[in-house]
């Protein structure tokens, strides 16, 4: 984005502005281009004056400013999940962290994104195609690799002046077009066949479909008793998805004092569990031992037991034993 181009047109600057701050608020990993988007935009606009400055700025202060406030009533929850998923979420050493960032960056370079599967995760691809193949046709692009074909397979000058003769061909805008359309059409029709028929049911568990409802009947159930909920930490922000859940109002301590809530870290944390307190666990967890499995939650659903456990569960919800003479 070039200052120079709209400087006389406020609009476009807030509006720059505003969608910059607005990517503060999305996804935890999205927070980082915002500074360094910011930081490019202002060097387009030095020779552009303060106002252009300003509104550019004002925006992504207005943006800082409600994080700030929000982190503050919340401690440590602005980049916790970052700080999950992150580069240096294993406290790798600086040169492992560095060999990683390279690797991460060839990936989304290689062909495997770009072309054949995309992201891994499927919360963020379909798994059927690239990134580049849900994309626009770029018409350059469509000619060069065309005319490459042909190129390649020449070994002699006279068919090297017919792949020179058929480059000019394919440059008429007629034929253009129609191997965009083509491109596209090859590209899109598998693409959305495969978005709308199979792809719905396949994200399920990257998505962690079930689990909040899973995790809020743990809470019900518990609250159901007077016991006290265990929430496994290796789950994805368990406290988050049953504020969500359960609709209850901020701050997070207080409904997790109220609630009887327990995060669990360390296994030593379920020593002090009594009979009829509810545990909610990952698959890989240590479950304490004359523990009742109750009900699990897979594919989307809540399935109640005795059902054989599995490895697609995303979590196991358990009624505990006493584990510890209670005091008293």
């Amino acid at each position: 984005m070039s200052g120079r181009g709209t400087a006389g047109r406020p609009g476009v600057v807030v509006g720059s502005g505003g969608g910059a701050g607005v990517g503060a608020f999305t996804y935890s990993v999205a927070r980082l281009p915002v500074p360094l988007v910011a930081l490019a935009a202002l060097a387009g606009f030095r020779g552009s004056g303060s106002h252009a400055l300003r509104g550019l700025l004002l925006p992504l202060g207005a943006a800082a400013a409600i994080l700030g406030a929000w982190a503050l009533e919340n401690p440590g929850s602005l980049f916790a999940r970052y700080g999950v998923v992150g580069l240096l979420a294993n406290h790798p050493t600086p040169l492992a962290a560095a060999a990683r960032f390279t690797t991460n960056y060839l990936t989304y370079l290689s062909p495997q994104f770009l072309l054949l599967q995309g992201d891994g995760n499927l919360r963020q691809t379909t798994g059927f195609g690239g990134v580049a193949a849900r994309r626009r046709a770029d018409p350059f692009l469509v000619v060069f690799l065309i005319e490459g074909v042909a190129w390649s397979l020449t070994g002699r000058e006279p068919a090297v002046r017919a792949a020179a003769t058929g480059s000019r061909w394919l440059l008429r805008p007629r034929v253009v077009m129609g191997l965009i359309l083509a491109a596209t059409l090859a590209c899109a029709v598998p693409y959305f066949a495969d978005y709308y028929a199979a792809y719905p049911a396949r994200p399920a568990n990257a998505f962690e479909a079930g689990e909040g409802a899973g995790i809020l009947d743990a809470w019900r159930l518990a609250c159901a008793g007077g016991h006290e909920l265990f929430l496994s930490a290796a789950l994805n922000q368990p406290l988050i998805q049953l504020e969500f859940a359960a609709e209850a109002p901020p701050p997070q301590q207080a409904f997790v004092a109220e609630a009887r809530i327990e995060v669990v870290t360390r296994e030593g944390q379920l020593v002090g569990a009594r009979a009829g307190d509810i545990g909610v666990f990952r698959p890989g967890d240590q479950v304490p031992a004359g523990s009742t499995l109750l009900f699990v939650a897979r594919g989307g659903s809540v399935l109640d037991a005795p059902i054989a456990v599995s490895h697609q569960d995303l979590l196991r919800v358990h009624r505990l034993t006493q584990t510890h003479p209670a005091n008293g």
